[in-house]
């Protein structure tokens, strides 16, 4: 089992995609079709509550709750450019 403040590949990948513009959750699912959408979300959760992800506080209710923009905070981009190195 991964403690909750460990990074896992799955983590870099999300940070990675979201770098590159992928934005929205449901495309984030599309482009990992062999990770189940609940591992997905619940590694997005932690990395939010660890402050690496911020979702768009500017959206509509229903796009807020469907189908979310999530953004890099600068500890995320500063995150995903130590792993580069």
């Amino acid at each position: 089992m991964v403690e909750k403040h460990e990074r896992v590949s799955l983590d870099y990948t999300i940070l990675e995609l979201i770098k590159n513009g992928v934005v929205k959750t449901q495309d984030i699912f599309k482009r990992l079709p062999k990770s189940s959408s609940v591992k997905i979300i619940e590694r997005m959760n932690v990395m939010e509550k660890q402050g690496l992800l911020v979702p768009e506080k500017n959206q509509s209710w229903w796009k807020r709750n469907m189908n979310p923009s999530i953004n890099l905070t600068e500890k995320g981009k500063i995150e995903i450019n130590k792993k580069h190195i």
